[in-house]
């Protein structure tokens, strides 16, 4: 069954709900109280929000990827994006053989971020993944994220390494590079705004209910505020098991390779963009040094060399996940003058 996702929306045949016109506030309770009175008391372990767009070409094997998880007690929330192609055809045709899937369609195209908001919001399991709609995932993907989230009541987000993989599946690269999270012991606090070191995570509820009351405009990738808010909440936890085939294409929304050299003014602009954002009281609960974030945007503006020296790990944080990469970003710590020229005359732009 297609569900139409408009002002009001029918959920499995029974209810028509009323949706705020930012699909954040008061929804997931409201979801739950119509569930109780049409007598639906089982909700799902596990709820995976897959937002698609124009995924004709590979949503079939990712769904089945889905479907085939050793962990059966879950939903999986296919929220598309007004397609235009053959996408919606073949999640129903998969729906028809699968009750787990459920399908939801904008009435028009409103980008990746609105769009997983509103399956988020969607969500009744105890636990959340972010799905793409052109991966591939290994078959006990779920069970082993859930199980490193149970393992203590302040683990807020799980994900594990992946395999960069070519359009076909065929092996690229064997990982992304350093595990980030094993700094402060998986507490990576304000570190996390620096940049998004995770992927396709899974996230606990209580993640997931402050994330689908933030507004469309908030100046994150959906996935890094994911982290932020479990960062703020409690711990990062990971798995270095390859659980997931990270397809590379030539429509990859976000892809897996990046260019080393970094701009400091993006990095400052970005930067002092989010910390304005996260000052509201929405999310006076997170543990969060924001005070410390500022002090950093000031020695990116200009700072002697003890005082960079300090914030040694927000340079390393910032650059990607190899050893090269992290020595760069201790050179421009330390010798940034020296560091701007070899950016200038040896190293490729970004």
């Amino acid at each position: 069954m297609l569900i139409k996702v408009e002002e009001s929306i029918e959920i499995d045949k029974m209810e028509r709900l009323k949706f705020d016109t930012d699909y954040g506030r008061g929804l997931s309770g409201s979801i739950a109280s119509n569930r109780e009175s049409a007598g639906m008391h089982n909700d799902p372990t596990v709820s995976i929000v897959v937002p698609t767009w124009n995924g004709a070409r590979f949503i079939e094997e990712q769904l089945r990827s889905l479907t085939e998880q050793t962990f059966r007690d879950l939903e999986i929330i296919v929220i598309d994006d007004k397609s235009t192609d053959n996408t919606l055809k073949i999640v129903n045709g998969l729906m028809e053989k699968d009750n787990r899937i459920k399908v939801y369609e904008n009435p028009k195209n409103l980008g990746l971020f609105a769009n997983y908001l509103k399956g988020a919001a969607l969500a009744k399991g105890e636990f959340v993944c972010v799905c793409d709609q052109d991966d591939y995932w290994r078959a006990d993907r779920v069970e082993i994220l859930k199980g490193l989230l149970e393992k203590g009541k302040d683990n807020m987000l799980s994900y594990s390494d992946i395999e960069v993989c070519d359009e076909n599946l065929k092996f690229m690269r064997s990982s992304l590079g350093l595990n980030e999270t094993r700094l402060r012991k998986g507490r990576l606090g304000e570190l996390s705004l620096l940049k998004n070191v995770t992927t396709h995570m899974m996230i606990r509820k209580k993640v997931n209910d402050l994330l689908i009351t933030v507004s469309e405009s908030a100046p994150f990738a959906h996935d890094h505020l994911m982290l932020v808010l479990s960062a703020g909440l409690g711990k990062i936890v990971y798995s270095k098991e390859k659980l997931l085939k990270y397809r590379q294409h030539s429509a990859n929304a976000i892809g897996a390779f990046y260019p080393s050299v970094i701009s400091r003014e993006r990095t400052l602009a970005g930067l002092t963009q989010k910390i304005t954002y996260l000052r509201q009281p929405l999310f006076k609960d997170l543990e969060l040094d924001l005070d410390r974030l500022e002090e950093f945007c000031g020695v990116l503006r200009g700072a002697g060399v003890f005082k960079r020296a300090s914030f040694m790990e927000y340079y390393m944080f910032l650059r990607n996940n190899t050893t090269a990469d992290k020595c760069l970003g201790c050179l421009e710590c330390l010798f940034p003058k020296f560091y701007e020229r070899l950016k200038h005359n040896r190293l490729p732009n970004g």
